[in-house]
């Protein structure tokens, strides 16, 4: 079984329980939509990545924005279930050795050039 398998067979078996993700912010509108699955969001701001712009869509209550040192605050506190790469040019590289780090699966979701 690969890990993707064994991702979505844990969640069926386990469906009540909200999944803590790992991203980087990335788009607005699909991060939104993602956020209506009821996991919790958390979005590394890694250098030069745009601010969230709330007049596209205001920031979903399980959707946490990591700045600064929030991320390094953050892991001790949460305990991450998987991480999720949105993009393989400049996301990938860093939240690989992320999830590695973690001994977390790791997910692209590939919808975006940047």
């Amino acid at each position: 079984m690969n890990k993707t398998q064994s991702i979505f067979r844990e969640i069926e078996r386990n469906s009540t329980k909200k999944l803590n993700i790992l991203t980087a912010k990335t788009h607005e509108s699909l991060e939104s939509n993602l956020c209506r699955t009821g996991n919790n969001f958390y979005a590394f701001c890694y250098e030069g990545a745009k601010p969230w712009q709330t007049k596209f869509r205001s920031v979903p209550s399980n959707y946490t924005i990591l700045n600064g040192n929030d991320f390094y605050q953050l892991l001790p506190h949460v305990p991450i279930d998987l991480v999720l790469s949105q993009t393989k040019f400049g996301q990938w590289q860093i939240l690989s050795q992320v999830a590695k780090h973690l001994g977390v699966p790791l997910i692209n979701l590939e919808h975006t050039g940047s």
